[in-house]
Parts: C-alpha cells; sequence; structure tokens
C-alpha cells in the first residue's frame, strides 16, 4: 500500500476520534507524524474488505494537495516530505 494513502487512511480515524466532520491540515500532519513513527513499510497482501470511509477535506487541506498537483499526482509522485511541506506552507499562510 502507498505510504501517501497509509496518511489520508490514517487522518480520517484522527478526524473520527477527534469528532471532527473533516480532515484538515492538522489531521493529515498528525497522521505524517504516525507514519514518520513507522520503520517498516506498510504491509503488502491481500486484506479483508472494510466499509468505505469517506470523509470531506478542509479548505486548507485541498488546497495544499492542489499545490502538489491534486489528489492523483499526491497519490503517485509525491514524497511525505512533499507533503508535510505543502501542508505546512498553507497552515503559515492561513495563520493571523
Amino acid at each position: 500500500m502507498n505510504r501517501i494513502v497509509l496518511v489520508f487512511m490514517r487522518a480520517i480515524l484522527v478526524a473520527q476520534e477527534s469528532g471532527s466532520a473533516t480532515v484538515g491540515i492538522d489531521e493529515l500532519l498528525t497522521a505524517l507524524d504516525l507514519n514518520a513513527d513507522e520503520k517498516e513499510d506498510p504491509p503488502i497482501g491481500l486484506f479483508e474488505p472494510v466499509p468505505s470511509q469517506d470523509m470531506p477535506l478542509t479548505q486548507g487541506a485541498v488546497e495544499a494537495i492542489t499545490l502538489l498537483g491534486g489528489y492523483d499526482a499526491v497519490r503517485q509522485d509525491v514524497s511525505l516530505k512533499k507533503l508535510r511541506a505543502a501542508l505546512l506552507a498553507v497552515k503559515h499562510k492561513q495563520a493571523p
């Protein structure tokens, strides 16, 4: 499984645990931090199907993903380091 996809999956769980209805920059950054703690590659192989866990992204998260070329580009070509940099750039731009 792609590490970026895993980050988005974890961000959904972080948002759900906090009671948020959306996935934002902070949830994605938290998920990146959780991913950084992993020393091994994510498991590869067959998995049990689970119900869809879709959750909308905040405007800030969408802006960061757009900076990187959109969600398809993020899934295929972007490193975790570039994702973090884009998220932090948007977060600092939004700060008062």
